[in-house]
């Protein structure tokens, strides 16, 4: 999603329609169960979307919080869980950044120089006084040094303001939204397919400096084995409709390989740890990856593709250098 595309106006008909799922009801009934009896097999929505079929656990998503999940996600621009409450969400995103310092006070004094690492926690409008902050000021010092910025926008909701269009990772609400005297939660907003864009991007220009021959090497990988790899970033004009996002990088999280031995194809992801395998359907913030012949008899059998998810770009390259030596060794 990029800054352009933010328009800043509520629709009418995502307020009204935003949470339809596949039953009739207009207004879901309030349900107490914790389990539900069926869990739908393979399929990377399974938590989080509005069908009784794919619902696995209360806690991580019923019909009520999935139906006030995509309404908001609309609403903000972004990607919303709700919480039973705002500590509740503020402990998810600590837990999530794990800050090496969390930069939050009323105008942020002493932290005029951030380090990698940091968190800025910013509060705009601020409570009690009313006051705002310059969002873009605090985005652009924090970033600059690889920090992450979270904006508690409790008192500036939309339509009143946007955080992602000022350069926040992570919009955080208390139930300024409806009132507390009405509702208590605390809802954190990410936006998960920029993320998503920058480690796939990120992986591929990685993947793709190990097409080196064989008998030689790239940060572990062996040569011989990557004939070729396909991404958007690779052309120099945007095509199909993709776009840039936020700093410059392509939407598109998906890329593919060539391997040199159909058997290597056949092996990689199944000797990959934080990868589905096999998985075909995309949707979900999860990595897949999945020979691409097995479900298309037509497509070249040396070929992988892979869907990266929202996992610790570190790990998912471990993980690809690990399992390519293991098949280079046969093992």
């Amino acid at each position: 999603m990029s800054l352009q595309s933010l328009t800043c106006q509520l629709s009418g008909t995502h307020l009204v329609h935003g949470d339809r799922g596949p039953e009739n009801e207009v207004a879901h009934s309030i349900s107490v169960n914790s389990p539900f009896r069926n869990v739908s097999r393979g399929n990377p929505k399974g938590l989080g979307a509005i069908d009784h079929e794919k619902q696995v656990y209360s806690r991580y998503s019923q019909d009520v919080t999935s139906r006030v999940e995509q309404i908001l996600s609309k609403v903000n621009q972004g990607y919303a869980a709700t919480y039973a409450s705002g500590l509740a969400a503020a402990f998810s995103a600590l837990v999530h950044f794990k800050p090496k310092r969390i930069a939050i006070s009323r105008g942020y004094m002493g932290y005029d120089e951030f380090q990698e690492g940091d968190l800025c926690w910013l509060e705009s409008p601020l409570h009690p006084t009313g006051e705002s902050r310059n969002i873009p000021y605090y985005a652009d010092k924090v970033h600059a040094v690889g920090g992450k910025l979270l904006v508690d926008s409790t008192l500036g909701p939309p339509p009143l303001q946007y955080p992602f269009k000022w350069g926040a990772g992570t919009a955080y609400f208390t139930p300024y939204f409806a009132g507390h005297s009405d509702l208590f939660c605390g809802i954190l907003v990410v936006r998960t397919e920029d993320e998503q864009s920058a480690s796939g991007t990120e992986i591929v220009q990685w993947l793709s400096k190990a097409v080196v021959p064989e008998g030689k090497e790239f940060d572990g990988i062996p040569g011989g084995l990557i004939t070729k790899v396909r991404h958007s970033s690779f052309r120099r004009l945007m095509l199909m409709g993709l776009t840039l996002g936020t700093n410059g990088r392509w939407i598109q999280c998906l890329f593919s390989i060539l391997l040199s031995k159909e058997e290597y194809a056949e092996k990689l992801p199944h000797s990959l740890d934080h990868f589905h395998v096999p998985a075909t359907s995309l949707g979900g913030v999860e990595s897949l990856a999945q020979q691409q012949i097995r479900a298309d008899p037509k497509e070249d059998p040396c070929l992988v593709y892979l869907s990266i998810g929202v996992e610790e770009v570190e790990d998912l390259k471990n993980d690809l250098r690990r399992a390519l030596v293991e098949i280079s060794k046969g093992i």
